[in-house]
Order: structure tokens, then sequence, then C-alpha cells
């Protein structure tokens, strides 16, 4: 499936994982910081790892299109911020 293929396998496991979409994910845990949600799903050390795992997903997703994931996703909060 390849590199590309990694990177989606990666986000869809945030998504199952937590039972919202991956940006849903990234807003609640490092946006908002609102980790109540997130926490009845899993443990605070684990989010940590998977917010990890999503900022690695970002850069070989980078390396893969020259695009990133999330910089889009920010750019949109912090203008209604």
């Amino acid at each position: 499936m390849g590199l590309l293929g990694e990177v989606k396998r990666g986000l869809k496991s945030i998504e199952e994982k937590y039972g919202v979409s991956w940006q849903r994910f990234y807003y609640l845990a490092e946006v908002s910081n609102n980790w109540k949600p997130l926490l009845e799903k899993a443990g605070a050390e684990e989010i940590l790892e998977d917010l990890a795992m999503l900022f690695e997903l970002d850069e070989e997703y980078q390396k893969l299109t020259g695009k990133s994931l999330l910089k889009p996703l920010d750019e949109r909060w912090h203008r209604y911020s």
C-alpha cells in the first residue's frame, strides 16, 4: 500500500480508537485542550502518544505530498478564535 497508505491507516486507527474523526481528535487534544471526551477512551499518556503519532503522520504526509494535514485546520480554527 505504500507510505501514503500507512498515513491513512494511522489516521484511521485514531478515528477507530476515539470514535471521532482525526481532525476532531486534533482539535480536542491540541487546539481546545478539552480532553474529557478523549479520556473516556484512553489514558492521558496514550492520548499524548497518539497526538505525537498524528504529528509524525503529518510530517510523513508533507514529505510525500508537499502539503500539511494539520496546517489548514490550524489556520481555520485560529481565524475563528
